[in-house]
């Protein structure tokens, strides 16, 4: 779907060269850290909890985008109820 929005869901970060980066933050809580990356055309948020990592990264879709650690890819498209459980999630840290 050309021009449409897609979310891409990895269980790894994402290298930062596959990226224009237009702005970035981190935001650190008890529970876990996020690092924000404003990206052209859409966004990057890594979370990271203990030795868990998610990366969402919502884009235009007009790089193509490797699919090393991929979990998960859906439109960005009407209205959608999604539930997932993470193999990381389930196991003890």
């Amino acid at each position: 779907m050309a021009g449409g929005l897609t979310l891409l869901l990895y269980q790894r970060p994402p290298h930062p060269e596959f990226f224009r980066i237009l702005g970035t933050e981190k935001i650190v809580r008890r529970a876990y850290e996020a690092d924000v990356w404003l990206i052209e055309g859409g966004h990057v948020i890594t979370f990271t909890s203990g030795k868990s990592t998610l990366a969402e990264v919502i884009t235009t879709g007009g790089e193509p985008m490797s699919d090393r650690g991929l979990l998960q890819t859906i439109p960005c498209r009407g209205e959608k109820y999604h539930e997932m459980t993470s193999p990381a999630a389930s196991s003890s840290t």
